[in-house]
This record gives structure tokens, sequence and C-alpha cells, in this order.
């Protein structure tokens, strides 16, 4: 239920492979773009764009310099992950595009010329990006460039700018490579840039949609070899299955604790009030009434629970601190967790005590004081 910033369900990613006879022939942009038109007019596909499914392109550990609109500063984005994206891309993925609009490619992004381009000429980036930069994060119209080529030291490093020319929600994909999300940008392809990925929104995924994508793809050119579809679903649940494996045995762990320390609790306590048993049968011969029997011992059970509950939160609200990197809209110091707690120790407390303590109340006092 938590916002990402795409919608998964019904989108498909597809890549492919183009021979190197056709890279050589300078056919790929055609072949690219023909793979697309094909894509969209295939039953049951209301879109497509060649992407990747978000925050699947490529991280890249490199520094991005930003000149600002007045050109007075200067600012590095560390690390961000970068996705070859044509136009529609926003719309089959179902990102929101708060300003600007999609990159149009130049002559310059599909020829591997000087200077030697790592982003097209116009670029999208996402609105953590724009905030980092610009304070009010309208980053529209601001220049990036890398501040060192990020290839091998054979290839120069590139002193072509690219303009920001669009800002595009932020997409989160919660439990994988949280660290690497925070920064995207959206670039055209490039002369240099791997064979393609598409992505594909559907009316509805079919369980053969790699073969019907596949037959699409080869219509345009039979030596194209169409692999590895993903779905968005699936992606997701990817994405999430280690923090749900985590999640799943810390709360088992949590659950088995819990159940100890509350039968451990509740024998504490039984057994005090089954010691007491000849006190309450004399208390009981002497004429004092049930509830106020019942009262006194709830009330010593409930007192040893508060100092067990007030030494354990102080103890918590230290210790959890290191489940921190793990909680999702919980804080560490969540005073409603510690209040259900507290509460749940409080009712094991009291049923502790009240049980045995109206066995005892059952138990004759001429009985109850000849046990001993």
């Amino acid at each position: 239920r938590t916002p990402l910033g795409f919608d998964p369900h019904n989108l498909v990613s597809i890549d492919i492979l183009i021979s190197p006879v056709i890279k050589r022939a300078g056919r790929g942009p055609e072949i690219r773009d023909a793979v697309v038109q094909r894509l969209r007019e295939t039953s049951g596909v209301i879109d497509a764009a060649v992407g990747t499914l978000p925050t699947a392109g490529w991280r890249v550990p490199d520094d991005l310099k930003v000149v600002g609109a007045t050109g007075d500063r200067t600012l590095g984005v560390p690390q961000y992950t970068t996705t070859w994206i044509s136009s529609s891309y926003f719309q089959a993925s179902r990102i929101t595009l708060f300003a600007g609009r999609d990159p149009a490619g130049g002559a310059s992004d599909e020829v591997q010329a000087p200077p030697f381009r790592s982003l097209s000429e116009e670029i999208v980036v996402n609105r953590a990006f724009a905030r980092r930069i610009v304070p009010d994060g309208n980053a529209v119209g601001v220049s990036v460039r890398l501040a060192s080529s990020g290839l091998p030291s054979r290839v120069p490093k590139s002193d072509a700018w690219s303009t920001i020319v669009g800002v595009a929600d932020d997409v989160h994909l919660p439990g994988a490579h949280g660290d690497l999300q925070d920064y995207q940008v959206y670039t055209m392809p490039l002369a240099r840039m791997p064979d393609p990925t598409f992505v594909v929104r559907m009316v509805g995924v079919p369980p053969n949609v790699e073969s019907v994508l596949r037959k699409a793809i080869q219509g345009v050119e039979p030596t194209l070899i169409a692999r590895r579809a993903r779905i968005g679903d699936d992606y997701l649940r990817e994405a999430l299955a280690p923090t749900r494996f985590a999640m799943g045995l810390l709360a088992a762990f949590a659950v088995i604790a819990l159940v100890l320390s509350a039968v451990g609790l509740y024998g504490v306590i039984a057994y005090g009030v089954t010691q007491r048993t000849r006190e309450i049968g004399v208390r009981v011969a002497l004429g004092a009434e049930p509830h106020a029997i019942l009262g006194m011992v709830i009330g010593g059970g409930i007192r040893l629970a508060s100092g067990g509950v007030i030494i354990g939160i102080a103890i918590a609200a230290g210790t959890s601190r290191a489940l921190a990197s793990m909680l999702y809209g919980v804080s560490p110091a969540d005073p409603w967790t510690f209040a259900a707690v507290a509460l749940l120790v409080a009712v094991i407390a009291i049923l502790a005590s009240y049980v045995p303590a109206r066995r005892a109340l059952r138990i004759e006092p001429t009985d109850a004081l000849r046990a001993d």
C-alpha cells in the first residue's frame, strides 16, 4: 500500500540483443524505434517505451557536477541511477512528471563524436535530485555533467553539459538498494548504450507474456533475440523478499519472547499468590470481604509488573535504535508500541493474580489454616 512512485501492476520489461551487423550498419536506433512501435501495436498492450523497470537502471557510483542557473556555484551528486528512456516512458511506467517535459533526442545523442557524452543533451531528474541542487525543487534549466568520465582511463572525460528539462516523481522500491535510489536521472539513448530494454504497459499480463512480446519483436527483425521478461509485480516481490524474510524471522522471535515472558510472569505471580494461601485464609476467617482480598492480590501483582515495565521500557528505548534501519513508518521510540506492550503486561499481571486468588478464596479457611 506504500506509494512507490510508479505502478508495477501489468507492467513488463523485456531485453533484446541486437546483432553486431545491425549495429555496425548504424541501424540500431532505427530498430529500437521500430520495436517500440510494434510493441504498441500488439494486442493487449496499452503503451511501450525504451527503458527498464523503475529503479532497475544503471547504478553509477560517480559524481555529477551541477552548475546553478546563475552559474555561480557547483554542487555534487555522489551516486545516482541512470535510466535510458524514450518518449512516453513516464506514461508507460505511470511516473508523474511534475515539471517540464520528456527529454528530446539530438544528433549528438546517437553519434559517438566529440565531445564524448555520458548523458543526452536533455535529461529528466527526480524530485530528490531537484531538491538537492535547487532549494525550491524547480531544477528545470539547470545544467549538469559528470565530474569524471566514470569510464576506463582511455576514454576522455566529457566537457559536454546536459540540461534538465523535467522533474519526475521519486521512485522508491522498498528493501532494494535504498541508498542508490535517492537520485535518479533519465536520459535519452546514446550510441554507446548497451542493448536496449523496453517497458510495456498491458491490459493484463498473460501467462505466455514473454512469447507474445518475443513474437512482436522478431516481427521487426528476425535476428533480434528477446529475453528476460520481468513482470512488475514479481519485480516488487523480489525486492521485498529479503525484508519480508527478516521481518518474519524477527516477528517469530518476538512472539516466542512474548510468550516466554508472559508464561514466566504468570508463573511468578501465581506462585506468589499460592504461597499466600494461608494468609488469605486467615483474612477470610477474620471477616475480610472477597473483593478486598482480590484487590489486595491484584494490586500486588500490578506493582510487581509495573516495576518490570518501567525497567523494560528504559532498556527497550535504548536498544531499539539498533532496529531503526529496518523500521518503516514507525520510529524506534514509538509511544503506541510501548503503550501496547505495557498494557499487555498489565493484563497478564491481572490474570496471573486474579485466577489463583479466586482459587484461594474458594478454599475453606479451616483448610487453608491447616495447610502448613
